[in-house]
């Protein structure tokens, strides 16, 4: 009987818990994305959303449980973007998949305070940096940030096939 496998189908969907479909949702949603928003959404997953309402049944969940996680995030505004992205899509997946009425949190706003404005180093700091790191170990690490422009995260994340030396 159809009616039965719906009345079934539905008694399932509103049994499950935001943990359970975020992780089914990372699964079918992450395999073509780069690394680095793999690592984001996987971070506002675990560290921020399911430690909130991961236990909620997602059909339980409201707007204000979406303030709550953002309330207890971090207080900037990119950190506060990532969640509110992640929720959105969670949700929107699990309405569009009819487990639930309605997205939540297709109204939610990312709040937070913007990052502070950041002001490169004079040319009078940059000498006395390099003279503060001649001759040590971490000089050419210090050479290549200064003179082609990268930050830390960057340098590091260089590999030798990054580098043509021609």
């Amino acid at each position: 009987d159809i009616r039965a496998v719906e009345l079934a189908s539905a008694v399932c969907a509103s049994n499950t818990l935001v943990w359970q479909y975020a992780r089914q949702w990372y699964k079918l949603n992450t395999k073509d994305l780069g690394q680095k928003r793999k690592d984001d959404y996987r971070n506002a997953i675990n560290n921020h959303i399911c430690p909130i309402i991961g236990n909620m049944k997602l059909s339980e969940v409201t707007l204000n449980d979406g303030l709550a996680v953002l309330q207890q995030s971090p207080p900037s505004k990119s950190a506060q973007q990532k969640i509110v992205t992640t929720l959105k899509r969670i949700f929107k997946s699990a309405a569009d998949n009819d487990l639930i009425r309605r997205n939540p949190f297709s109204e939610l706003r990312a709040g937070g305070k913007p990052a502070e404005e950041k002001h490169p180093l004079s040319k009078e700091q940059q000498s006395a940096l390099l003279a503060a790191v001649q001759g040590l170990s971490i000089e050419p690490f210090v050479q290549l940030c200064l003179y082609a422009g990268l930050r830390r995260e960057e340098a590091l994340g260089l590999m030798w096939q990054d580098v043509y030396l021609d």
